[in-house]
């Protein structure tokens, strides 16, 4: 965008005046006119969204990303070799100079010069190839909504394949308190779930399945209670069963995760419905807020075969 007339500064740094009437310049005029677009102009020209998804790109994004600071959205999704480091070889097999390089390989999955961006609201990286990891940028990112860099799956090097981000997520995700839905479901993200998403109390879609991460699961719950509709944490290494304060999320609608961390709810609320034999299935809980959460006639559905559990529910004289 060209910057506005009132956004021009004269050579000698004052403001530019239109006459009364309007601008008309001979061209001769025009050619002799030295004036440039001040700072203000500079900073808040450009564009506010950039899709380029569903194309062939290759390569990698460029760090002059952080120069667009009006931009509220990114889509380079389902750029199946966007970011592919095996191209480095395929496309510039006898080049090894740093022009290349800087086109094929690279060691962020973003630029960190992306944390500039105040005012961006939506990421969608899924479906390309990026093999990297989560920069600890992000956490400047405080305008960001929608974080969605899910892969496919399957073999790194095979035709469908996409997505692999590797390394832990950073604690600087707790700065996000805008964030809605946090997406990396089918990559190979390792570590713990950060304690720090304790602060993200507009958080609705925690998504991260068919991973690596590792540690058991925080208790962070009771600063979302309200905005919480969906936690998917399946097929990852996490150990030990859900905290307690699970039971404070009023709005839960889905809740995914291995058997063997379902122990509060199975024992709490209903033991019997979730079979033992569910585990390492993600189908053994979908956690209907009506159904579980909200679910307080505990005694009549106690596993029969709990001695202790059975007359525990007990009282008064027999």
């Amino acid at each position: 965008q060209a910057c506005a007339l009132e956004d021009l500064i004269m050579p000698d740094g004052s403001a530019f005046v239109v006459p009364e009437g309007g601008l008309n310049m001979t061209a001769d005029e025009a050619e002799a006119f030295n004036a440039t677009c001040s700072a203000h102009a500079m900073n808040t020209m450009g564009l506010s969204q950039f899709d380029v998804s569903a194309n062939k790109l290759v390569g990698m994004l460029p760090t002059t990303f952080g120069d667009l600071v009006n931009l509220q959205a990114i889509d380079v999704s389902r750029n199946l070799e966007l970011g592919a480091e095996e191209y480095w070889a395929k496309l510039a097999p006898n080049q090894t100079d740093a022009y290349h390089e800087q086109f094929y390989r690279y060691e962020k999955m973003i630029p960190t010069e992306m944390g500039t961006l105040k005012k961006l609201q939506v990421l969608k990286m899924d479906n390309s190839r990026f093999m990297k990891h989560i920069p600890t940028e992000l956490g400047n990112m405080r305008s960001m909504r929608y974080w969605d860099v899910k892969g496919s799956g399957g073999d790194m090097y095979s035709e469908g394949e996409t997505n692999a981000v590797s390394g832990s997520i950073p604690t600087q995700i707790g700065r996000l308190t805008n964030l809605l839905t946090f997406n990396m479901e089918n990559n190979t993200l390792s570590g713990t779930i950060p304690v720090d998403i304790a602060n993200m109390t507009s958080l609705q879609r925690w998504i991260v399945p068919d991973n690596k991460l590792s540690g058991s699961i925080p208790n962070i719950f009771a600063g979302m209670n309200m905005s919480l509709e969906t936690w998917d944490t399946f097929n990852n290494k996490l150990t030990g069963d859900l905290p307690t304060s699970i039971a404070e999320l009023a709005n839960l609608e889905y809740l995914y995760l291995q058997n063997e961390h379902t122990d509060p709810l199975r024992n709490y609320y209903c033991k019997e419905r979730i079979a033992q034999n569910a585990n390492g299935k993600k189908f053994n809980l979908i956690a209907m807020q009506k159904d579980y959460i909200s679910f307080t006639m505990a005694g009549t559905c106690v596993n029969p075969f709990d001695v202790e559990g059975a007359f525990g529910q007990l009282s008064g004289d027999v």
